[in-house]
């Protein structure tokens, strides 16, 4: 995952996720297993909140920013507790 995030965004070190223009939605199941252990959920609400992430990212979110990120959990929270929900 470090690799296609130089490759790909010029930033050094791992990622959870990484979302391309064309749909393609990478997930780091690595990151999302110490993830897990680090905010005591499961390996499954991690990959579901990455993919929400990703999601998000080609409907036009950002989160460079400290407002738009602040936007984006926001909005993430909110998909993660409907899902929840409907479970």
């Amino acid at each position: 995952m470090g690799e296609l995030h130089w490759r790909f965004l010029r930033v050094r070190g791992p990622t959870d996720v990484l979302t391309f223009e064309h749909g393609e939605i990478v997930i780091s199941t690595e990151t999302a297993q110490r993830n897990a252990a680090r905010f005591h959920t499961s390996i499954e609400h991690e990959i579901r909140l990455y993919l929400i992430h990703g999601l998000l990212h080609l409907h036009g979110f950002d989160d460079r920013t400290a407002r738009a990120a602040k936007l984006m959990e926001k909005t993430q929270t909110r998909i993660l507790v409907t899902l929840s929900k409907s479970r």
